[in-house]
């Protein structure tokens, strides 16, 4: 929570503080000294756990008008007490290839199903568990200590209306594993701990696991069903419910339309296969009336009443959205003087492909995290982007009419297309990503010069 740049000023002040304690300068006045001290404390404070020493330490700077029962009060609620105590009880992670890992239940103590995917992120965890398009997967954390600092308040709303932290209401991942748990949190922000969130929403957490070696094994072996077992008697799994065998889509897509940022002046319809919050945010921000409508909304015969078409993030396999593909044929396929903008992100890069004759694949182990290099075939630019998504487009099998806009310099996957003539555009990282990295926000720009023109 705090900075490179800062560490110097922390040090500054510091010195100051010893200074003046015990040399005061001819000059330096009772006020002075108290603003020093208050802005010296509200600079620790993120570095000091929530226990006695550390509270009384900090209170001593804490001195003025603010009593050291608010100080301590503010250290208290947003950082873990010394009753926080690390995990105990034992919980074992089957995999369909026949592995079995022993690790520590930090999260809800129950089992679960999923796909066992890994993503690159070293942040963004309440970000990643929210995220609609994580549906139906146990997600390993590849950064080796997890939860340091907390998670924040849930019931925080934005001017929006929407959960300030979060990218839903809700976690949609089935599981996470992680390395190190750390039980003791920090920061400013935070209202509880991670596995205290997650017993809240009834989701398993397992630490104590070598998430480098699972994470070598799917690499080697692609993607595959794990099960989270708190019954160590239980044997392995004979059978396996992979979730990319549901429509995952349909699960988690509203199911009526919402209007956000009423009476905007660019009006677009938002077709929510998994929508993340971000995005709404940022369309907002920028000046739109976002109609958010189901996956399986009619929207083809709507568009009229629109100035453009976004098609958002979502989980799964995209050949389950056939309802979705189907009125995107038929919005591609209209007269010159009725086309419409259409921005496709992530699922709906993939959705927009295949209405335009493109095939959908499954990548081995798929592309999540924050640091995925993409090129810009347009403007020669190498951006880092998140990603989270277990599907591309095989740009060769696309229409005529379109090209390959981004690639993966990773794997050489299709990261987005563009039509030669129409303004239909697609991504299949994330623009929006909460946490970083920003490079392609700009994109949601784009899309908005366009309904301009």
């Amino acid at each position: 929570s705090i900075g490179r740049n800062q560490y110097p000023k922390i040090k500054a002040f510091i010195f100051v503080n010893l200074v003046h304690q015990s040399y005061p300068l001819p000059n330096s006045t009772p006020n002075h000294q108290n603003k020093l001290n208050q802005e010296m404390a509200s600079m620790l404070r993120p570095f000091a756990r929530g226990n006695a020493r550390s509270a009384a330490f900090i209170n001593n700077f804490s001195i003025g008008n603010r009593s050291s029962t608010v100080a301590s009060s503010r250290l208290m609620s947003t950082q873990s007490g010394d009753d926080a105590k690390p995990p105990t009880a034992l919980a074992k992670l089957h995999l369909e290839d026949g592995t079995t890992l022993t690790g520590r239940s930090f999260g809800s103590h129950e089992s679960t199903t999923g796909e066992v995917v890994f993503t690159t992120g070293m942040v963004g965890y309440p970000e990643a568990l929210t995220d609609p398009s994580y549906q139906g997967q146990i997600i390993s954390l590849t950064t080796p200590m997890v939860g340091n600092y907390g998670v924040p308040d849930r019931k925080k709303l934005d001017k929006f209306g929407l959960p300030a932290m979060f990218e839903s209401p809700k976690i949609h991942a089935s599981g996470l594993i992680v390395q190190n748990y750390s039980h003791h949190y920090s920061h400013w922000k935070a209202a509880s701990s991670l596995g205290d969130w997650l017993k809240e929403e009834g989701i398993p957490g397992l630490c104590d696991i070598d998430t480098r070696m699972l994470t070598k094994k799917i690499r080697e072996k692609g993607a595959m069903v794990g099960r989270i077992e708190v019954d160590l008697n239980a044997p392995p799994p004979t059978t396996w419910e992979n979730p990319n065998d549901r429509h995952l889509v349909a699960e988690v897509s509203i199911k009526e339309p919402k209007v956000y940022g009423a009476g905007n002046p660019i009006k677009i319809m938002g077709v929510d296969c998994g929508m993340k919050y971000n995005m709404i945010r940022l369309m907002v921000d920028r000046g739109v009336e976002l109609t958010v409508v189901p996956w399986d909304h009619p929207f083809a015969a709507d568009m009229h009443k629109f100035d453009g078409v976004f098609l958002s993030n979502g989980p799964g396999d995209p050949t389950y959205c056939k309802e979705t593909i189907e009125q995107l044929k038929q919005a591609i396929s209209v007269p010159e003087s009725e086309v419409k903008p259409i921005f496709g992100i992530c699922l709906g890069n993939q959705l927009l492909g295949i209405a335009a004759g493109g095939e959908a694949k499954k990548l081995p182990f798929g592309n999540r995290g924050q640091n995925q290099p993409v090129i810009n075939h347009a403007t020669g630019e190498c951006y880092i982007t998140s990603q989270n998504h277990g599907y591309h487009i095989d740009t060769t099998t696309l229409g005529d009419d379109y090209q390959e806009l981004f690639t993966n310099l990773n794997d050489n996957s299709n990261e987005g297309f563009i039509h030669k003539s129409r303004p239909y555009f697609t991504a299949q990282f994330h623009p929006e990503y909460k946490n970083g990295p920003t490079d392609t926000e700009f994109m949601f720009d784009t899309f908005l010069a366009i309904l301009v023109l």
